[in-house]
């Protein structure tokens, strides 16, 4: 029976329509009120409903595993994040530090926790949050990432670009290091590699709009057209009504028609 369960759950999952979406409630509300203590469901339900954008939903799932696993860390932490996303600051950040308080070396409290220092403007002790995290993840980009955000809002660019450079050190497969170093570099106006950066987090992560844009920025400010074009394309494959880019490929368009040999007339 809980195997069969598990099944279904698992088919709804995959659909993921509006249809499945009520299906899984539906068989999520029955699986609970007939086993009101198995944690797993409502772990199971609050990922569901993460996935569909229901976060307050997830969150109260969260809540319900906190009240059954009252000392394991995970109910605290994923409520924490949860909230924080709901813009609950100091609910989320009771969780979170309840969570730390189970299990010290979790890094990703101390991050969600840095997060949450930096919209409270406590950038010294979003940065102090940083450092911990980096301690516990030497080998993670994520830590380098917040921290070069923490940095930069500190007017300490120097170092905030050193720690995006460490960041794709420690961990290549990190898009998102790529991009923002990519930035930085196009602010400078050092085209080439910001042009590599972009090209690198597109290739991490195909479906990221705005590295195909700015990469398409990159590439025709060095008079790349046809390479900057095929980007631009792809931004509109992935957002129809982006402005920059429907704008950027009617540019494109009259400056291959401005750059045409008249035709000869008899």
């Amino acid at each position: 029976r809980v195997q069969r369960l598990w099944s279904e759950l698992n088919h709804l999952r995959e659909r993921m329509d509006p249809i499945s979406e009520l299906e899984a409630a539906s068989v999520y509300e029955t699986a609970i009120q007939q086993n009101p203590g198995d944690h797993r469901l409502y772990e199971n339900q609050a990922e569901f409903r993460e996935l569909t954008g229901d976060l307050a939903g997830a969150a109260a799932d969260w809540e319900q595993v906190e009240k059954l696993l009252p000392h394991h860390f995970s109910g605290w932490y994923h409520r924490g994040r949860l909230l924080r996303r709901l813009g609950q600051a100091e609910e989320s950040r009771r969780s979170l530090e309840k969570s730390l308080s189970l299990r010290p070396d979790l890094a990703e409290a101390h991050l969600e926790l840095a997060s949450l220092d930096i919209t409270a403007n406590r950038l010294d002790d979003a940065l102090e949050e940083c450092h911990t995290a980096r301690k516990q993840r030497p080998n993670e980009a994520r830590p380098l990432v917040l921290q070069a955000d923490v940095l930069a809002r500190l007017q300490r660019r120097d170092e905030a670009l050193d720690s995006l450079r460490e960041a794709i050190r420690v961990q290549p497969s990190d898009w998102e290091a790529h991009y923002l170093l990519g930035v930085e570099m196009a602010v400078e106006q050092k085209l080439p590699e910001a042009q590599a950066l972009f090209a690198e987090a597109v290739r991490l992560k195909p479906g990221h709009v705005l590295s195909h844009l700015n990469l398409g920025i990159a590439l025709a400010k060095q008079a790349k057209l046809n390479e900057a074009l095929t980007q631009f394309q792809e931004v509109l494959r992935l957002d129809p009504v982006n402005q920059k880019a429907l704008e950027a490929v009617k540019t494109i368009d009259a400056l291959r028609m401005r750059a045409q040999p008249p035709r000869d007339t008899p």
